[in-house]
């Protein structure tokens, strides 16, 4: 469309609103309208429509753009997007039609959207059920009744598509507690007389139960120890009301021995031989499953599906199966965990189908479903011991669809300065092997002193047997130290204020079967690694000493999607020469990260500091554990709660580690400060966003008797 075209259509919508129902059309709006037979539908506008995206709005339509134009078409367009939104609670939607001459050849159509107010979903009953209770039902349901905090899990909104799904559903639960006869014979909505509220029943009939009175097996049976296993322990049910569901599945997983040799579509059969009334009314059913073991497949083809945003190659180099391989459903199970693992995806599903009609070549198809993969946020926080925090962060945790992550973040506060910049690629030059890098500029706020550094670097992750990483890397800054204090003797040890060069090379080896890095549920982190700063690297003065670490995370989620998350870390510095670990580079806790609850880098060791006697120096050891507990707040919702308990301490060089030493100003258990606390996460594709209070168990005076803390990412 010509600039001119796209200004006059503007003039005319700004005008558009009082005329676009019912009214009829002047004879001067008549002359530069034009006739449908002799114009092209150039293109369509949606004015304040609602819920429907734009492209779903034009995939509702029937008629095409770039065609003869057919009012008459597009009114029922019209008619048929007012129904959708009709289904979906919009009860009074109407929507208007209005055709827009733009050049004598060529015609707008617009949609003037009118929908009035959404109804609610007040009420949903189940009629007929009369020994599987209506709890069962509801939380298996879309439809849902609305509550104050119905936002959260999209309770209250009415939905006719999902209707039949909802039926569905309703047989499955029946199917689980034994009514094999069960039927929902229809639904009925009623509107309230304000049609403010909706009331939506489903009437079920649920005939007689059934019990389970024995399985079997016939056809291609493996021969495989877990196939007596599976059928030992689907007879410990003998007795009970069948689980249909339960019983398909847990002789579907017979089929995994043949799956795991190439028959694809191995398939078991369900039939009922044998039935015999109960003198109760109910019925007892023998089960026997057929087995199909069908012919040997091998992978033919690899099509991938749903991915807007991501390269194809992203995708393709996470899955373990290949073309011209036999078919493994190990291989396609350990895919879609990979691929999920990614974090770019809702979800995905790996299926296959016979290539050309061959049951012996299979097309595989990759079936993904995205997520929005990247953030931009500009706001402020407060943290209760910090005070207010600007915090802003740019992130793509799919950057431009190539599998990459790039990240730019700044944080601002009377305690810290920090700007980062970083990029990671998951897999150097095409191989297993991966990438970092960053920039930075950060100035942080230490009890008696300020450091700020500026630079860079970056690291090589080479991928080993058995899931270790092992991690090299180099960071060059430009380091300096200031205070507010009185320095009595700038030559004193622990007192340096020049500007130095810090180079530091690392070296890491890590094994990490965690199931997310953003918010893992379950998997370990084992990891050990050592730094150097000193002359063999080009740092300057003081810089010469060498820290080594080990460290153990675990996350368990054994029931409830509950998550059980632990944390220990151990570091020990060490100078190379006469001259203490400079005072830059020793260890303090307190916070986010370490001992939440505490102001940040509160808790160190005390001792001469720029020739005063008692300065918070800071410790050349470090002890810290975390124990998180974190839970659903609300069913399918992206809020999860969580409480933790901390501890942990710092140690200078003539001290013992978990011995507490007489400046702490409180009894510390096992020489270490303690915290507990309670906060919320709230999940994004990109970065969860955690709100968190925490609470010094070994209050100093002082300390704040509650800290806040809002922060991005997990906490370890």
């Amino acid at each position: 469309m010509n600039p001119s075209k796209f200004v006059r259509l503007c003039i005319l919508c700004a005008t558009l609103p009082a005329q676009a129902f019912g009214e009829p059309v002047s004879q001067e709006e008549a002359e530069t309208t034009l006739q449908a037979a002799e114009t092209i539908l150039a293109d369509v506008q949606f004015i304040d429509r609602v819920y429907f995206r734009e492209e779903t709005l034009r995939e509702l339509m029937v008629h095409e753009v770039g065609v003869s134009l057919s009012e008459s078409l597009l009114q029922d367009d019209a008619n048929n997007i007012a129904s959708e939104l009709q289904k979906r609670g919009f009860l009074d939607a109407k929507v208007g039609l209005r055709i827009v001459s733009i050049s004598k050849t060529e015609a707008v159509a617009l949609f003037v959207f009118d929908s009035g107010e959404r109804s609610q979903l007040k009420e949903v009953k189940i009629n007929g059920n009369e020994r599987v209770p209506e709890a069962a039902f509801t939380p298996q349901l879309f439809s849902k009744e609305a509550h104050p905090l119905g936002w959260l899990t999209q309770a209250g909104l009415f939905h006719r598509p999902y209707l039949d799904d909802d039926s569905q559903r309703i047989l499955r639960v029946f199917y689980e507690h034994g009514f094999l006869e069960s039927q929902v014979t229809g639904f009925r909505v009623t509107a309230s007389p304000g049609k403010d509220w909706l009331s939506l029943s489903f009437d079920v009939a649920e005939g007689p139960q059934y019990v389970l009175g024995g399985v079997s097996l016939a056809g291609d049976v493996p021969e495989a120890k877990a196939t007596q296993d599976i059928l030992a322990g689907v007879l410990k049910s003998k007795g009970q009301p069948v689980d249909l569901i339960g019983l398909q599945q847990r002789l579907d997983q017979v089929l995994d021995a043949h799956r795991q040799e190439g028959h694809a579509f191995a398939r078991v059969r369900l039939e009922i031989p044998d039935v015999s009334n109960r003198d109760d009314g109910d019925k007892t059913a023998s089960f026997r499953g057929v087995i199909d073991k069908g012919l040997v497949g091998k992978v033919s083809r690899i099509v991938i599906e749903g991915n807007k945003e991501t390269r194809d190659f992203v995708i393709e180099r996470m899955l373990t199966f290949k073309v011209g391989e036999t078919y493994d459903i190990r291989k396609v199970r350990q895919s879609e965990r990979a691929v999920k693992s990614l974090g770019y995806f809702l979800d995905v599903k790996v299926a296959h189908e016979p290539l050309q009609g061959s049951p012996e070549q299979l097309l595989m198809r990759v079936v993904v479903r995205e997520q929005p993969t990247w953030i931009a946020n500009i706001a402020p926080a407060y943290v209760g011991n910090e005070g207010m925090v600007l915090v802003g962060v740019l992130a793509f945790n799919n950057f431009m669809g190539l599998g990459t992550r790039f990240s730019a973040m700044g944080q601002f506060s009377n305690l810290r300065q920090l700007f980062d910049l970083s990029y990671f690629e998951p897999r150097l030059m095409g191989s297993g092997h991966a990438m970092s890098l960053d920039a930075h500029r950060r100035q942080w706020g230490y009890p008696n002193f300020i450091t700020r550094t500026t630079g860079g670097g970056g690291n090589i992750i080479w991928r080993l047997p058995y899931n270790f990483r092992l991690g090299t890397g180099l960071i060059s800054d430009l380091l300096g130290v200031s205070t507010p204090l009185e320095v009595v003797d700038p030559n004193a040890e622990l007192g340096e204020l020049q500007d130095v060069w810090r180079q530091m090379v690392n070296l890491n080896l890590s094994r990490d079967t965690r199931n997310s890095r953003l918010m893992p549920t379950r998997g370990w982190v084992l990891s050990t690694g050592t730094k150097y700063a000193g002359p063999y690297t080009g740092s300057s003065a003081p810089m010469n000493w060498i820290e080594g670490q080990a460290n153990l995370r675990g996350y368990l989620t054994p029931f409830w999607q509950t998550t059980f998350k632990f944390n220990v870390l151990y570091a020990r510095l060490w100078s190379l020469d006469d001259q203490p670990v400079p005072l830059s580079q020793r260890f303090f806790l307190g916070g986010f990260g370490s001992v939440r609850g505490f102001t940040p880098r509160s808790i160190a060791s005390r001792g001469p500091a720029f020739g005063q006697g008692d300065v918070l120096i800071g410790g050349t050891e470090k002890f810290v554990q975390n124990t998180e507990v974190e839970f659903p707040l609300l069913p399918g919702n992206i809020f999860r709660g969580f409480v933790f308990l901390d501890a942990g301490n710092t140690y200078a060089e003539n001290e013992s580690i978990f011995v507490q030493q007489d400046y702490s100003m409180v009894g510390l258990p096992w020489g270490m400060y303690w915290s507990t606390g309670f906060g919320v996460v709230l999940k994004t594709p990109v970065l969860p966003f955690r709100f968190e209070w925490g609470l010094p168990l070994t209050q100093r005076p002082g300390d704040r008797s509650m800290d806040f803390f809002f922060g991005l990412g997990s906490a370890f």
